[in-house]
């Protein structure tokens, strides 16, 4: 019978639910813009969408990475460590594949938010000067992408009591996720600098308020991130500081991540439209 674990298949219920709150927003956000065509657009409006998508593909992927990673393996495989991209055991060589995409996906949303929080920030011309029609930082963000997404590793430990399914956390990870994080605070900075610097016709602030949430909703993101590398370092170094259930850890790190696309839905998806302009620096 093929090993599977039983805390990543719990996982998956709030693996679920983020999946879910970020696919709300992709819909009703895009049902509020549906009458204009994608190349018309605001390049806010197509990165924000973008951005939730990736996220999403990470999500799913993340559900299938964990819950698959040992069905190649049984009852007859010898306890240890395996890692990487190990042909010898077909699920655990195609999850790592999988985790390159899903990581990939995840820096792709986080540049998709930073272009948002720039656009709302600055106008449509400076948006494509120094983002989408600006070729070396085209370049450098897919290398960067793609350096992130070969950095994380999944492994499986098979021990007495079951398997266990996790990233390897090494300065490379390490490194990857800092970076994510920094990309995460470049953006709320720069949502929190529009706020004191947006011109609003809307008297009752509506436009405020949803950048305030969205705002929000990219530090939970980062705060969700900073939370699995601290779990990964006490684990790693002081694991007995853990002492309530393994399960309990896992689901507060996907509350953050629950909360962020609460954060998006008042902010983007739920207002109404409003007349806005924004001040031009």
């Amino acid at each position: 019978m093929p090993l599977i674990s039983n805390l990543e298949l719990t996982l998956i219920i709030p693996k679920s639910i983020e999946a879910a709150l970020f696919i709300m927003n992709i819909y009703l956000i895009n049902k509020k813009n549906k009458q204009t065509a994608w190349k018309d657009r605001s390049q806010f409006h197509k990165s924000l969408l973008i951005g939730m998508f990736a996220w999403v593909l990470y999500i799913t992927l993340d559900m299938v990475i964990y819950t698959c990673a040992g069905l190649s393996m049984d009852e007859t495989t010898p306890m240890g460590i395996y890692q990487g991209y190990d042909f010898n055991y077909q699920s655990l060589f195609w999850v790592n594949i999988l985790r390159d995409i899903a990581f990939g996906a995840s820096t792709v949303m986080n540049w998709n938010f930073l272009i948002a929080a720039f656009a709302l920030r600055y106008d449509e011309e400076r948006v494509k000067a120094v983002f989408t029609n600006n070729a070396i930082v085209i370049i450098l963000m897919g290398a960067i992408t793609i350096i992130i997404s070969a950095g994380d590793i999944i492994q499986i430990l098979i021990s007495s009591i079951g398997i266990d399914v996790s990233g390897i956390f090494n300065g490379f990870a390490g490194f990857s996720i800092a970076l994510n994080v920094i990309i995460y605070l470049i953006s709320a900075l720069m949502l929190y600098l529009t706020l004191k610097d947006i011109a609003i016709e809307d008297p009752s602030k509506d436009f405020k308020k949803r950048i305030t949430f969205f705002m929000w909703g990219i530090i939970f993101l980062g705060i969700g991130h900073i939370y699995w590398v601290i779990l990964g370092v006490i684990t790693l170094i002081s694991p007995m500081i853990l002492v309530l259930p393994t399960l309990f850890y896992y689901i507060l790190g996907h509350l953050f991540w629950i909360i962020s696309p609460v954060f998006i839905f008042y902010g983007f998806g739920k207002v109404k439209k409003t007349s806005i302009t924004v001040e031009e620096n």
